[in-house]
């Protein structure tokens, strides 16, 4: 075990042996692998979202999953593994809905969306190589902690804001990009725009869901190529026609509506400069 999530930890750096708190090793190990599996899930809710099927299982599954392991919360090593299975089993059962749906998003790109266990022997010994110290660079490590720390915080909050009837779903979708962010300590500019979409999604919530592949397409062009902004913001849609990478077709298919929306939303929201 390593755990560092207080401020009463061992020698100031890390419990190691067993929690200053009283957490035995085997439910800490188990904590940092519902978090990995928490990931996983995260990227998978992330990719559905980006075709407008986001899940309000996964929203109260990771909510709640987050909250049991801050500190003092919970101890209950069974519990632990009876969430670690329904995880996986969530997961696998959204990755055939994000198949269907025909996502752009590549399942087989991380440990943390592949992996499974049937047996406490196998997730025991997963739960090693996963946990806080399998990132060697200290500084990604350090980074990844400060922001998981930070969403087990809100969490605790959303769920007793949640138990009152107030539901906020940015908070969700914080939380969740904000995990599937820690599987990759360099993204790249696909997974950005990945992520920029899939928070646009999220905001506005297309109904015309045969379109979003055209909004998709729309959006990612808009913020990568300069020359396709300058046509649409000078409203000089004619030269489309001989553009190499957006054509007037491509943009013809996209809703009336979010030829407008694209742009405001990228200039409000979006650094264009990640993506030069």
């Amino acid at each position: 075990m390593f755990c560092s999530q207080c401020q009463e930890t061992a020698q100031n750096t890390g419990c190691v042996v067993r929690g200053v708190c009283g957490k035995s090793p085997e439910v800490a190990n188990y904590q940092d692998l519902l978090i990995y599996v928490m990931k996983g899930l995260a990227k998978v809710n992330q990719c559905l979202r980006s075709c407008g099927k986001g899940s309000d299982q996964v929203d109260l599954f990771i909510m709640n999953g987050l909250f049991m392991t801050i500190t003092n919360a919970n101890f209950d090593k069974k519990r632990f593994s009876q969430e670690i299975k329904a995880g996986l089993a969530l997961r696998d059962a959204l990755k055939k809905e994000a198949v269907n749906c025909k996502t752009s998003c590549d399942f087989l790109s991380h440990d943390a969306m592949t992996w499974t266990a049937s047996t406490e022997e196998e997730m025991e010994a997963k739960a090693k190589s996963v946990g806080i110290l399998s990132t060697p660079d200290e500084d990604i490590r350090a980074l990844r902690q400060l922001l998981v720390l930070g969403i087990k915080g809100m969490a605790a909050y959303t769920e007793h804001a949640y138990n009152l009837k107030h539901v906020d779903k940015d908070i969700f979708d914080f939380m969740q990009m904000a995990l599937a962010s820690t599987l990759s300590p360099n993204q790249s500019k696909d997974e950005l725009l990945e992520e920029e979409f899939a928070k646009f999604v999220a905001d506005y919530k297309p109904e015309e869901a045969a379109a979003i592949p055209a909004i998709r397409n729309f959006f990612k062009a808009y913020i990568t190529q300069d020359t396709v902004r300058n046509i649409i913001d000078n409203r000089e849609y004619t030269d489309l026609a001989t553009h190499p990478a957006f054509t007037t077709k491509d943009f013809k298919a996209v809703p009336a509506r979010y030829r407008a929306l694209v742009p405001e939303y990228v200039r409000d929201y979006v650094t264009l400069n990640q993506f030069a």
